[in-house]
């Protein structure tokens, strides 16, 4: 679902999500109202009892190159 990746999270779901990302975050460790909303974009999961992110949900923290390799190119005219 490519909405998780677009949708805009408030400070405090994005903070969520950046605990989950980190491997020690239970259910009990974050606020309900914001599990299930990651769990709805689908960006995080339970899995034995743990949170933790799913495929798109590492998509989205996943650091961003500061400029794509294709801004460096410099097209020549012949």
């Amino acid at each position: 679902m490519v909405r998780g990746l677009r949708a805009p999270l408030s400070s405090r779901e994005e903070a969520a999500l950046l605990r989950v990302a980190q491997g020690n975050a239970s259910p009990q460790d974050v606020a309900d109202e914001y599990v299930r909303r990651l769990a709805v974009l689908e960006l995080v999961q339970e899995i034995d009892g743990k949170l933790a992110l799913t495929e798109l949900g590492r998509m989205r923290v996943a650091p961003k190159p500061e400029k794509w390799i294709a801004d460096q190119v410099t097209l020549r005219r012949p």
